[in-house]
């Protein structure tokens, strides 16, 4: 009796361990068949089978494909969930891009920074997610980290698009238009002419006072987006109407008042800058007619615009809005710091407005 309760007790380790095998092995074919299906494009199938082969055996493997199911049908939510259940020592890079396109998707910033900074100290030259992390770190008004970040991606690699672009548009942000030019311009001559190049490169310019660079750039800016982008279109308005080319300028802001949505500090702006155009053209119906659509759009009153279209009235011969509008003049400027120009200007309006 002793001898056979001892075989017994050898068989039944022996057993499980076969039952564990046998089950290990059934798993492994529910892996192989959801993947065959993945082949085919077939993600519900291929989940049920990666759900099978887990319930039987849990492996890494099927936890992996489950998540990237889960994320190509939009459910970011479980995809995470599954990754959870691998242990972060177990993690592959493509775990940690998976679970970092899931925050990025759901747009879980501070899930997303944490995850891309751990994946960009694991692997320093994924330019991918560098120049992805960098962009939201633009976007979000971090510019700064966006700079530390492309930098110190460029002292390896000096030569990927994606995060120069990120680079100069952080240099642009932090008001280093220099070094933004430099690295725009390097951009464009290894033949980058796209639109998120060259936009920033010329308002870069803008900012650095150079209007004949800016201008240049911007124009091919506008072209870049076929003439339909309006802030584009706004900012070359201005720079050619300060360029001295008043009638192109105005032809560039009427197309950007068409594109814009209703934003009366852009639309006063774009019509404020129309009528100056329109005034030195010696056109001054339509001076006045862009100086009254800058009111219409500007929540406080203008005194420099009440000036402006009186002196437009005057031009018209409309004395009664002429006296009208440097009374208003007046009443605003009544309130304001007096200043040598603005007494001047001040004393010629007392004297057309009797």
């Amino acid at each position: 009796m002793k001898i056979l309760a001892f075989l017994l007790l050898l068989l039944l380790p022996m057993s499980m361990h076969a039952d564990d095998g046998n089950r290990a092995d059934e798993a492994l074919g529910c892996l192989e068949r959801g993947n065959c299906c993945m082949a085919d494009f077939d993600l519900l199938h291929a989940m049920e089978w990666y759900e099978r082969s887990l319930q039987l055996h849990a492996t890494c493997e099927a936890l992996r494909r489950l998540a990237d199911c889960h994320y190509q049908r939009g459910d970011y939510r479980q995809a995470l969930l599954a990754l959870s259940s691998i242990s972060d020592d177990s993690l592959r890079h493509a775990d940690m891009r998976l679970k970092y396109h899931c925050f990025a998707r759901q747009k879980q910033m501070d899930s997303l920074f944490v995850w891309g900074g751990r994946i960009i100290e694991t692997f320093p030259l994924d330019a991918e997610v560098v120049a992805d992390v960098a962009s939201k770190y633009n976007e979000a008004g971090h510019s700064e980290q966006a700079l530390k970040l492309t930098m110190q991606y460029h002292q390896l690699d000096s030569a990927n698009v994606y995060v120069e672009r990120q680079m100069g548009y952080a240099q642009y942000l932090c008001g280093q238009y220099a070094e933004a030019i430099s690295t725009y311009e390097r951009l464009a001559e290894r033949g980058d002419s796209s639109v998120i190049v060259l936009f920033p490169l010329g308002m870069c310019y803008y900012m650095s006072h150079d209007r004949p660079n800016a201008y240049r750039v911007l124009r091919h800016a506008a072209s870049a987006t076929g003439h339909a982008n309006a802030t584009c279109l706004a900012k070359l308005g201005i720079v050619a109407t300060q360029m001295g080319h008043d009638d192109e300028g105005v032809g560039y802001l009427q197309q950007a008042a068409k594109l814009f949505l209703p934003d009366d500090e852009v639309m006063a702006l774009i019509f404020e800058t129309m009528g100056d155009a329109c005034l030195r053209m010696g056109n001054m119906q339509a001076g006045v007619d862009a100086y009254l659509q800058c009111l219409a759009h500007h929540p406080d009153k203008l005194y420099y615009v009440y000036y402006e279209l009186a002196q437009g009235y005057g031009a018209l011969k409309d004395a009664a809005n002429e006296r009208k509008y440097y009374r208003l003049f007046l009443s605003e400027t009544a309130k304001l710091k007096s200043t040598e120009g603005l007494e001047e200007a001040m004393a010629f309006a007392r004297a057309k407005a009797k």
